[in-house]
């Protein structure tokens, strides 16, 4: 494919420049309309690379993700008014990764970024001060790229000023893993190790713009949280700069001790930094499923009483199978 780089690109600035009002509007173009502009080809190129050109040209333009629909109440847009004056290190950086390291199609990417910014606005604005408490959910088809969903919406959480990342990443090992994975290559920008002498850094590294940042991290490909390496290796919420974020598993034990972690770092009082909390499979282990509606299931308890150590928090869940979060009473406090 490299060798018909140049080729390529002369093709994909004919489609920009003849579809350009559809490009604007996010919109795919239509195969048939790539083939007719293979069909005016200086180049005489042989049927497999006009092939192998068309596939590309299809993966750059004719993907597609569409935009999805929002039910909200009690919202305040925020995010609009404070644009001009986030500097979008980590959205900038994947936003760049994904389109020019040919990840994802750029109108798909476009596409992401209004809906990661929709989903962003409907969070609480973590420069506002006083106590808030928000909580929604983002529901989309099996392998319909939350992950990626939630990925973005963690690097523009960190880039608008939160500082306190919770991604609850499943109920298995190996899916706590993969997912830390995912965020390394996304956000944290290296191996997530403890004690590493040299970083391994991700691809994503060579598309930062200036000086290369980091986030810091209490959980690792190598361990879900726990207390004594986090303590070990310094991982605190005192002072912080840069945003940290934890990925771990929905476990009561794991979940208890970074509960019983977080507490004593109020010091008595609620902790003032803004937290992102984000439930992967949010339909899976979350829901208050007690037959008692005075008493609550030990994950779903566990994950209250995370939330209220903040001030101010959003909890955002993703889900295929929102069923079972539908049907949660709304004037519950025990959700």
């Amino acid at each position: 494919m490299d060798d018909l780089k140049a080729e390529i690109g002369y093709f994909a600035a004919k489609i920009r420049k003849d579809f350009a009002a559809d490009l604007s509007r996010l919109a795919s173009i239509p195969t048939e309309a790539i083939d007719q502009i293979l069909q005016r080809d200086p180049f005489g190129l042989s049927r497999e690379q006009l092939s192998a050109v068309r596939r590309q040209l299809e993966f750059d333009f004719s993907v597609r993700q569409d935009a999805g629909h929002t039910i909200k109440s009690d919202y305040e847009p925020w995010l609009q008014a404070r644009m001009p004056d986030i500097e979008f290190y980590y959205w900038t950086r994947l936003r760049r990764y994904y389109v020019e390291d040919g990840m994802l199609p750029p109108n798909v990417v476009a596409q992401l970024d209004q809906v990661t910014n929709e989903v962003l606005d409907f969070c609480g604005n973590p420069e506002d001060v006083g106590a808030w408490s928000r909580r929604g959910m983002v529901m989309g088809h099996v392998q319909s790229g939350k992950t990626t969903n939630y990925a973005s919406l963690i690097c523009k959480a960190a880039d608008a000023g939160y500082k306190i990342i919770i991604l609850l990443a499943g109920l298995t090992n190996s899916l706590r893993m993969q997912t830390q994975e995912r965020l390394d290559e996304t956000f944290i920008g290296k191996k997530s190790l403890f004690g590493q002498l040299k970083p391994e850094l991700m691809p994503i590294m060579t598309f930062c713009d200036g000086q290369r940042t980091y986030p810091a991290f209490g959980t690792t490909r190598d361990a879900d949280f726990n207390r004594t390496s986090a303590n070990q290796f310094g991982v605190s919420l005192a002072n912080l700069k840069d945003p940290i974020i934890f990925v771990v598993k929905k476990n009561k034990g794991i979940l208890g001790n970074l509960l019983e972690w977080i507490a004593p770092q109020g010091h008595g009082d609620r902790i003032n930094y803004p937290l992102l909390l984000i439930d992967d499979e949010a339909d899976n282990a979350s829901v208050n499923t007690h037959k008692d509606p005075r008493k609550s299931t030990a994950i779903n308890e566990v994950i209250r009483k995370i939330l209220k150590q903040f001030n101010r928090s959003s909890y955002v869940g993703y889900t295929a199978t929102p069923f079972a979060n539908i049907f949660i009473d709304p004037v519950s406090t025990a959700a």
